[in-house]
């Protein structure tokens, strides 16, 4: 695996950041919330949390997977 500069770290974990808090509003708008608890920006993996009312709801592991997941993973090329 390649290594990345300091540079190429910071423009992934900012990519990444401003695609939460895109996401977070519709999120917000179901009494939630989404967080970005870690992100490992050279593996690619990244560790979020739903809270407020959508860290108990059924669908959740929905709303990660078919949502987040995917719309982080179509979004960002790592």
């Amino acid at each position: 695996m390649e290594q990345l500069s300091d540079v190429e770290r910071a423009e992934r974990l900012g990519a990444l950041q401003a695609l939460i808090e895109l996401m977070r509003p519709s999120v917000q708008a179901d009494g939630g919330d989404l967080v970005l608890i870690g992100a490992d920006v050279e593996t690619g993996v990244v560790e979020v949390q739903l809270q407020g009312s959508c860290s108990s709801c059924a669908v959740s592991s929905s709303t990660l997977q078919g949502g987040v997941e995917r719309i982080l993973m179509d979004r960002l090329s790592w």
